[in-house]
């Protein structure tokens, strides 16, 4: 883009903690991966909630990824509705909560 010629951009690496990633059932895949592309990069674990609607694409993403040799540690599924995702984000343990869906689920979030 021409507004970034002659721009210098500068990234810190700072892990914040366990990040918390949900996903919508519409684009679970593309949104997953860019939840976990983020979070890893920040040097983050990720338990990851897929939709109800659509868990299995969100759990074969992680597969690929424990298959390929990321460590168990760094990103883990956890299946479940509305209660699981409220019981996450109440969490203490959970530094960061990356959410997509709809206006009554982000307001519960």
């Amino acid at each position: 883009w021409a507004r970034g010629v002659g721009n210098t951009a500068l990234t810190c690496r700072a892990p914040a903690g366990p990040v918390l990633a949900i996903t919508p059932f519409n684009a679970p895949a593309n949104l997953l991966a860019h939840k976990l592309g983020a979070s890893f990069a920040a040097g983050n674990t990720t338990i990851v909630k897929p939709p109800p609607q659509a868990p299995a694409v969100s759990t074969e993403l992680v597969r690929i990824l424990l298959d390929a040799g990321m460590p168990v540690e760094a990103v883990q599924v956890l299946h479940g509705g509305a209660d699981v995702g409220a019981r996450l984000c109440a969490a203490p343990e959970i530094a960061v909560v990356s959410f997509t869906g709809g206006v009554t689920a982000g307001a519960a979030v």
